[in-house]
């Protein structure tokens, strides 16, 4: 007798089971209602769209920033003076840019990056910037998510990222009652928090940390030489050699550590690149000179002093980084010299400013009297359509740098540099006539020879011939021998032999 008197087969007992055990599970957890359930369906499908808009978020933030992924590194905080200027542009209760408002600027820093935006629509977001007078896109991120400056640029950024997803910037996109900033600048914010924090890792990097002291010092140093040459009454094209966008001029920095005695004295040391001229060393030193003297005569505190800033000549033959827009007696004779005519153009130098060496130091006036305080305001940090590689030649757009000015103001270097050029033209034209006459005399030995060759070719192709011929007169001779010995053979072996009785006659007895 079963144990289960229900059960007729083991299918259903198996069946049975599981019915049983699906029971169990919805006493457990109940059944959801229609009610319920789309209730659970809209958070899930609130869950989905709010992975896109921080996905989306995290996209247009990397835009803003120009970084090329998430990994890159994260742009330095707004500076003093970039918090100052948005914050006095846009006070607390003034009307903030709209999609129809002015550009405040023309000119921005920003770089186009990333994949994800539709490449029409770059210019849309550097327009944003434009609109509110910013070069680049930052937070504060040493200050708090409610700061006066945080609060104008995550308003930028709202600006700029509506405009995206309403117009289809990106592949993916939500619906309007998800583009609101109830949903949208809390993803910002928590956005926020998480490239603050790696933002302080980052600045606890020591190669990054080394890069920007690097500059830095180098800023610091062009901030220097040009206060105190406008001090000084220098010529502002002397001074505009300093302003700030020419700070990469200077090679790089190292910190050392001088011992005289038992004293400790650290200095900085520029490495000099090889572009540089003698008179842009010498140049360059006078004014370090002056400068730090100033500096450390008039520092009361010990401890505070200006270190001596040292220029070195390195060993390397690599010319580094090379500005342009400067001043033609800067460059190195050497260094032009290895240059094209084109590849000097591209530099668009400006004409010479600089003094003879030996009289480097007419560029400050002899007496206090004769201080000639200019502005500050007159050496701006110049912007050339070059630098943005949006054209390749802008003579015709600035009024600052004329190239060819530049070259007729260094005639003596371009008679210099024209004989060498003209040298190697008559040297490559003498080159080419040489290898045309090579190349004729085989063209003609190769004529001359080619019908006596082709007779010999002829020649030997009639021999093989007759050699063909008389290989098949001796086969032929062969082969009737041949059949003739085999065809004697056989009638040989065709002739009948002699009967037994006419061997061995009969006997008589018999």
């Amino acid at each position: 007798m079963p144990s289960n008197p229900y059960k007729t087969s083991v299918n259903q007992s198996k069946s049975v089971k599981r019915w049983a055990r699906t029971i169990r599970n919805n006493d457990a957890l109940g059944i959801l209602s229609k009610f319920e359930m789309k209730r659970v369906n809209d958070k899930l499908r609130l869950m989905v769209l709010c992975y896109i808009s921080q996905s989306l978020v995290q996209r247009h933030l990397r835009v803003l920033m120009c970084r090329e992924s998430d990994t890159s590194l994260i742009p330095p905080s707004l500076s003093k003076v970039e918090k100052e200027g948005l914050m006095d542009r846009f006070h607390v209760g003034a009307e903030l840019p709209q999609t129809s408002s002015i550009p405040l600027i023309s000119v921005t820093d920003f770089v186009r990056t990333g994949v994800h935006i539709a490449a029409r629509d770059f210019s849309e977001v550097e327009l944003e910037l434009m609109r509110w007078g910013v070069r680049r896109f930052s937070f504060d991120w040493e200050a708090e998510w409610d700061n006066r400056a945080n609060a104008l640029s995550r308003e930028i950024f709202w600006n700029s990222f509506h405009r995206a997803i309403r117009y289809g910037s990106y592949q993916f996109t939500i619906s309007s009652d998800i583009l609101t900033r109830e949903i949208i600048l809390p993803v910002v914010e928590r956005q926020f928090k998480r490239l603050a924090l790696i933002y302080q890792d980052q600045c606890r990097n020591t190669e990054v940390v080394d890069y920007h002291y690097v500059i830095a010092e180098k800023k610091k140093l062009c901030k220097e030489y040009r206060e105190y040459l406008v001090k000084c009454g220098a010529s502002p094209p002397l001074a505009s050699i300093f302003q700030p966008r020419n700070y990469p001029m200077f090679g790089d920095v190292v910190e050392a550590t001088v011992i005289v005695g038992t004293h400790q004295v650290k200095e900085l040391h520029f490495a000099i690149p090889q572009w540089w001229s003698q008179k842009a060393a010498s140049y360059i030193e006078c004014i370090e000179e002056r400068v730090h003297f100033q500096a450390t005569s008039r520092e009361a505190v010990p401890g505070n002093t200006r270190p001596p800033h040292k220029f070195i000549v390195m060993s390397s033959t690599n010319f580094g980084f090379i500005p342009r827009h400067l001043p033609a007696d800067l460059y190195s004779k050497k260094f032009k010299a290895s240059l094209l005519p084109c590849e000097i153009a591209e530099l668009k130098m400006k004409p010479s400013v600089l003094p003879e060496i030996e009289n480097m130091s007419s560029i400050f006036t002899a007496f206090a009297t004769e201080f000639d305080y200019h502005p500050l305001d007159g050496v701006v940090d110049d912007r050339y359509s070059s630098d943005d590689e949006e054209s390749s030649d802008d003579i015709s757009d600035s009024s600052s740098e004329i190239a060819l000015d530049a070259l007729a103001a260094d005639a003596p270097e371009i008679n210099h540099i024209e004989p060498c050029v003209q040298t190697q033209i008559v040297n490559l034209q003498a080159d080419l006539q040489k290898s045309i006459a090579v190349f004729s005399d085989f063209q003609k030995e190769l004529q001359d020879h080619m019908p006596a060759r082709l007779e010999e070719l002829e020649q030997a192709k009639n021999d093989i011939n007759n050699i063909n011929n008389k290989l098949q007169t001796f086969e032929g001779m062969l082969g009737s021998g041949e059949g003739a010995r085999l065809s004697a053979d056989t009638d040989q072996d065709s002739v009948p032999l002699p009967a037994a009785s006419d061997i061995f006659p009969p006997s008589k007895d018999v």
